[in-house]
């Protein structure tokens, strides 16, 4: 039960900073922070990761749709047996996947609003993220470090 009220939470709070994004960053008004290491910019992406499948909107919806169902089948499981990690991983990572899913299937695009433009490996510097973005990324981390402690 914890970890549907996690996610739940975590939808909320990623819709919650997506409007402020929405409301505070059009007509380019981004803000710099740490020294203009971190920048919040508004960005619309009608693609995957990086753009990805972007002028392909069926399969991209196909795609993401059985994503968040593999990600959803796997809870009744994580939830009987899984460690906390596993718990915690599956809990954020299905957060950031169902937001990212909500946006791009009800909207027809998923809204990202940070970037990292002095990051020093070149690529992350011209990508922009979100929240989801990164719950997705941190609980599949988690989600195979536990499975490595499962299997020693």
């Amino acid at each position: 039960m914890l970890i549907i009220v996690g996610i739940v939470l975590l939808f909320i709070m990623d819709l919650v900073i997506k409007r402020w994004a929405n409301n505070t960053l059009e007509d380019d008004n981004d803000i710099e922070a740490l020294n203009g290491n971190v920048r919040f910019n508004l960005l619309y992406n009608k693609g995957a990761a990086m753009g990805f499948l972007g002028n392909k909107k069926k399969a991209l919806n196909a795609v993401t749709v059985a994503a968040v169902l593999m990600v959803i089948a796997l809870i009744p499981d994580i939830i009987k047996k899984g460690t906390i990690i596993d718990k915690i991983g599956i809990t954020i990572a299905a957060a950031g996947a169902l937001n990212n899913s909500y946006e791009r299937i009800a909207k027809g695009q998923v809204t990202d609003y940070i970037s990292f433009p002095k990051f020093p490996i070149g690529k992350i510097k011209k990508i922009v993220f979100n929240i989801s973005d990164f719950l997705i990324m941190i609980g599949a981390v988690m989600l195979l470090i536990g499975g490595l402690f499962k299997h020693k």
